[in-house]
């Protein structure tokens, strides 16, 4: 298909989550015409600028990631997240993500946390508020408390990604830097890491 020479990135990112049918089709169908018109006669500044139209408005459709299979619910491969954060008033976590999802919020509940001089470990919600998806996961936390790291375990239990497995991983910062940080019950330490979501064993 001529297009897809024409225009590989715009065709690579087509998400089926942000863009109908027949929006799809109409935007493909005015790039062809496009390409057929520059074949057929040198391109003119006038159709130039058109085709430029043409990828900034595609672009613009779908700023998001592509990440899912057809029917929309399916994951497909894996989500990677990037997080800071730290803790507001005990129990609750506020920070912001990036990455895949697109940049966003960070929302958290310590729902179980036992504490030593070496390991702590950690029960928590996790909500992640990108661009898009959303989800919640369930985590469980290992954090080295003498190498200031920490492992994350855990499933997404409400979201788009339903039913994912989530694993991750984090670095205590101290001192953090972060005002919002300073302000909270935990002082000026703030949580920088990463998580990856992938699909259930059933997908």
């Amino acid at each position: 298909m001529v297009v897809l020479d024409t225009f590989p990135f715009v065709t690579r990112q087509l998400d089926a989550r942000l863009i109908s049918s027949t929006e799809k089709v109409d935007a493909l169908r005015l790039c062809l015409k496009i390409n057929q018109e520059k074949t057929m006669k040198p391109m003119t500044q006038k159709l130039r600028r058109v085709g430029i139209l043409c990828l900034i408005a595609l672009n613009l459709l779908v700023a998001a990631p592509s990440i899912f299979a057809g029917d929309k619910n399916t994951l497909l491969g894996k989500v990677e997240v990037t997080f800071t954060k730290w803790v507001t008033d005990w129990p609750n976590m506020a920070g912001l993500v990036s990455g895949d999802v697109g940049g966003g919020t960070f929302a958290g509940e310590v729902l179980n946390y036992n504490h030593t001089d070496a390991i702590d470990t950690i029960e928590a919600l996790y909500h992640i508020n990108g661009r898009a998806p959303h989800f919640t996961a369930h985590v469980n936390v290992t954090q080295d408390n003498l190498k200031g790291t920490a492992v994350i375990d855990g499933i997404v239990t409400d979201g788009s990604l339903k039913g994912g497995r989530v694993q991750g991983e984090y670095q205590v910062i101290s001192p953090c830097g972060i005002i919002n940080a300073q302000n909270g019950s935990a002082g000026d330490v703030c949580f920088q890491g990463t998580l990856v979501v992938r699909p259930s064993s059933g997908n």
